[in-house]
């Protein structure tokens, strides 16, 4: 239980620096340009994410699947 009250305010803290940092006017700078090829590995991280959440069972029967192919 230490270790979850611990967990949990290391991660409270993280969150509100970064909503702070988020909503603040203070040291706002210029704006950030994302290379297209961040944005693409970002969009399939997520996308893969969700299909994953929805319909789990496709990506272990592709994994097992694949693992087959180095079996002696």
């Amino acid at each position: 239980a230490v270790v979850a009250m611990l967990s949990a305010a290391t991660v409270a803290v993280a969150y509100l620096r970064w909503a702070t940092a988020l909503y603040s006017d203070e040291g706002a700078g210029p704006v950030l340009v994302v290379p297209v090829a961040t944005r693409i590995v970002v969009g399939v991280g997520a996308v893969m994410t969700l299909v994953e959440g929805i319909d789990p069972g496709w990506l272990s029967s592709v994994a097992t699947h694949a693992t087959l192919i180095f079996l002696p």
